[in-house]
C-alpha cells in the first residue's frame, strides 16, 4: 500500500538477484534507516495507520518470504539445467575451451572490482554475477560450480581436484580452516551476509552432491583407460 514499501522491496529484489543494484538509478534507499524514515513520513502524510499498511516487521517478513521463494526457484532452475545438461555441465573437451565463456569471463586473476586474487582456476562470470571453479585434467575441463563467493568457488575447485586425483597445480586452501577464514574475510570485505551467500554447511552439502557426479566421471575415465590397455594388450 505504501510507495516506500514498494521501493524498498524493489531494492531488496535487485540485491537478491545480482548482489547489488546496478541500473542507472541505483537504490531507492541507501540504508534501512532511510527507508524507515520515508515510510513513517508517508504514513503521516497520507493519514494512514499501521493497521492500514502493516507493521515494518510484517513487510520485512513478506520480503523475506519472497526472497526465499526466489532462491528456491533459482536453485530448482539451476538443478534442472544441470540435469538436462547431464555430463556436459560437469565436463567439457579441451577443444571447446578455446573460447571458454568468451562472452562473460573475466580473467581469473581479477575480481569484479579488479582486486587481484591468488585463487587457482577461478573465473568471474559476468552474465550470472558468480564465480566459477573449474579444473583442466586429462585434456578435459571439469566444472566445480558457480558461487557468489570466490572462496567458495576456489574451495569447490580444490575438492574437485582432490576427487579427480589432479594435484599438479596444487590447491587454493591447504586446510578447511584456511578456507573458512578466507570465506569469512571475503564476506566481511564485500559487506555480504549468510542469507546472501549461504552457510559453510550449505556449501559443503552442495559440493558433496557434485562429488557424486565427479566420481561417476572419474569412474568412466578409469574404465575407458582400462579398456584401452586391454585392447593394446591384444595386439600382435
Amino acid at each position: 500500500k505504501l510507495r516506500a514499501d514498494a521501493a524498498h522491496a524493489r531494492d531488496e529484489c535487485c540485491r537478491e538477484r545480482v548482489g547489488l543494484v546496478r541500473d542507472g538509478n541505483g537504490p531507492n534507499f541507501s540504508t534501512i534507516e532511510e527507508y524507515k524514515t520515508a515510510r513513517a513520513r508517508e504514513i503521516t502524510a497520507r493519514g494512514l495507520s499501521l493497521k492500514d499498511v502493516g507493521t515494518l516487521s510484517e513487510i520485512t517478513a513478506k520480503i523475506q518470504k519472497k526472497r526465499n521463494d526466489f532462491r528456491d526457484g533459482k536453485q530448482e532452475s539451476n538443478d534442472a539445467h544441470e540435469e538436462e545438461s547431464g555430463d556436459e555441465s560437469e565436463v567439457e573437451s579441451l577443444a571447446s575451451d578455446q573460447d571458454t565463456d568468451a562472452e562473460s569471463d573475466v580473467d581469473s586473476k581479477l575480481s569484479v572490482d579488479g582486486e587481484e586474487t591468488k585463487y587457482i582456476d577461478v573465473n568471474y562470470i559476468q552474465r550470472t554475477d558468480r564465480y566459477r571453479g573449474e579444473l583442466l585434467h586429462n585434456k578435459e575441463r571439469h566444472l566445480a560450480g558457480n558461487f557468489i563467493l570466490r572462496a567458495d568457488a576456489a574451495h569447490a575447485r580444490d575438492e574437485l581436484g582432490r576427487t579427480m586425483g589432479a594435484t599438479s597445480k596444487g590447491f587454493n586452501f591447504k586446510t578447511e580452516k584456511e578456507y573458512k577464514h578466507a570465506r569469512a574475510k571475503e564476506i566481511k570485505r564485500r559487506g555480504l551476509n549468510l542469507d546472501e551467500t549461504g552457510t559453510v554447511t550449505d556449501i559443503f552439502k552442495r559440493i558433496e552432491t557434485k562429488r557424486t557426479k565427479w566420481n561417476e566421471i572419474k569412474g568412466r575415465n578409469v574404465d575407458t583407460d582400462n579398456s584401452s590397455l586391454s585392447s593394446t594388450g591384444d595386439l600382435p
